[in-house]
């Protein structure tokens, strides 16, 4: 299997079909994927939603390649990508906040990895609100098509370029060699994990095309915090 799509949710009644149908819309072949979805004990029906959603899909050699496993305990999102990672079966890896969508441009991602043998690869990205109007595109960073480079490299040119999971598509075999899961039950667990990626990735490459889209929205705890 080329690549695992690994959601971690929790009430995401109103925007779980946009995420899923925009993997699904993907130039990908069934076999070729799944999506991981985690739900992180929901209150709503996103469970429902998901399960529905499931029934329709083409079952490749009698397996759907939409699975769902519910957490035992609301324990946030590092927990809930790190069980995704631990069953996923993909090559590859890709994070996907269940309030947002991915866009083509996260397949030339995906195949870029695999022609390069990349640790990690970095995508283009932009921001939306909920009405699909873009806000902001994310710059674009500076290395060549299929220039090879390391995650310090990255770091000294592009400081501020994405701390988020979603921004990369990872070696599934990086991810088990570099054995540092995201921190659980706590906020704002991404930084940590992207640092020390970063740290350790010798081996990266970078694709312009538009991968991802952020969906800006009232309440979103990665947009918004407590005092």
């Amino acid at each position: 299997m080329l690549v695992s799509f690994i959601i971690p949710s929790y009430n995401s009644t109103h925007t779980v079909k946009r995420c899923l149908d925009s993997i699904y819309a993907l130039p990908l072949k069934p076999e070729e994927f799944e999506v991981i979805f985690i739900d992180d004990c929901s209150t709503d029906n996103t469970v429902e939603l998901v399960e529905a959603y499931s029934q329709p899909l083409p079952k490749e050699k009698g397996v759907n390649n939409l699975i769902l496993l519910k957490q035992p305990q609301n324990n946030r999102q590092g927990a809930a990508r790190n069980r995704g990672v631990s069953v996923a079966k993909g090559e590859y890896i890709c994070f996907v906040d269940s309030d947002d969508a991915v866009a083509e441009g996260i397949v030339t991602a995906i195949r870029l990895a695999k022609e390069l043998q990349t640790d990690m690869t970095a995508f283009h990205y932009i921001n939306a609100n909920e009405q699909g109007q873009i806000i902001s595109e994310k710059e674009h960073l500076s290395f060549a098509p299929k220039q090879i480079f390391s995650g310090i490299e990255m770091q000294n040119k592009h400081p501020y370029w994405c701390s988020a999971p979603w921004g990369y598509v990872y070696s599934k075999a990086f991810l088990d060699s570099s054995n540092y899961p995201f921190a659980e039950g706590v906020l704002y667990e991404d930084s940590d994990f992207i640092s020390a990626h970063l740290y350790h990735a010798h081996h990266m490459a970078y694709s312009p095309d538009t991968g991802y889209i952020v969906y800006y929205r009232d309440g979103s705890t990665t947009h918004s915090v407590s005092y």
